[in-house]
């Protein structure tokens, strides 16, 4: 259940950075016009957007994979000093909750985040590469 749970997180930020990425080449249309009035290729403007919306993926997930790891190695610490105590009647004696952490998992959920985000920016760089100088200017 919680992976399916991380998968459906890692699929609403790879739909965030899409539609992130939609609204910058709608945003800057007139200046990939005029970057390929002066002589950019399409496939130069590609690699533009893609790196840029690459790279937002690779830091949020490594900063997600590290917020994450930080708050589940301290969560009974920082259960304890909000004053949560979710297994206040546990049987046995134990009051921590149990964290376990698994590298192969977390290495899996934290590429797959990285790769969904770049298959998200593949969409606008197409659409950036698309941008007809005449049409985008005509109306400046």
């Amino acid at each position: 259940m919680i992976w399916l749970l991380l998968c459906l997180i890692i699929a609403v930020v790879a739909f965030n950075i899409l539609s992130s990425s939609v609204m910058v080449v709608s945003d800057k249309s007139a200046e990939v016009a005029i970057l390929k009035t002066l002589g950019i290729t399409g496939t130069n403007l590609n690699l533009i957007f893609i790196i840029q919306g690459a790279w937002s993926g690779i830091i949020g997930a490594l900063i997600g994979t590290g917020a994450g790891l930080l708050l589940s190695t301290y969560i009974n610490e920082v259960m304890s000093f909000l004053g949560l105590h979710l297994l206040a009647n546990a049987s046995g004696g134990t009051r921590l909750l149990p964290v376990l952490h698994q590298p192969s998992q977390i290495f899996i959920i934290m590429f797959g985040a990285m790769l969904l985000s770049l298959v998200a920016t593949l969409y606008p760089a197409y659409r950036a590469g698309k941008v007809s100088p005449v049409e985008a200017l005509r109306y400046e």
